[in-house]
């Protein structure tokens, strides 16, 4: 898990080298939780207090409402191996999810994680 924090505390230190007028900020790690090292995480979130992630990779590509505490998954979906997930954002009500190659974005609910609708991007 610190190798997983660490990749996002680096991501972010590069992101904000892109503006020599953004201040500099320290990281401490205060806390350590498990996770899935199987996990291709694509795209990471909090909502309602709950934890979801997308995992990419095609044939392994799932979506987890995770028990932080333990890192296990308390639902998950998985997708075809055709599709390649990417990020994921709740917004009104809805769950989106985003897929690489294939274009494809998926909506579920957010709170009972059905089904709802899928459309092609360009």
């Amino acid at each position: 898990m610190r190798k997983f924090l660490t990749v996002i505390a680096m991501a972010l230190m590069l992101i904000s080298c892109a503006d020599a007028s953004v201040k500099e900020y320290k990281l401490e790690v205060v806390a350590e939780y498990p996770h899935d090292n199987e996990s291709y995480t694509q795209g990471l979130f909090f909502h309602k207090g709950e934890m979801f992630e997308t995992t990419g990779l095609n044939g392994k590509s799932t979506l987890r409402k995770v028990d932080l505490a333990t890192g296990k998954a308390l639902k998950r979906l998985d997708f075809d191996k055709k599709y390649f997930l990417e990020g994921s954002v709740v917004l009104d009500g809805n769950l989106y999810i985003l897929t690489w190659e294939s274009r494809v974005a998926f909506i579920y609910d957010a709170e009972t994680l059905e089904y709802k609708s899928s459309w092609s991007y360009p």
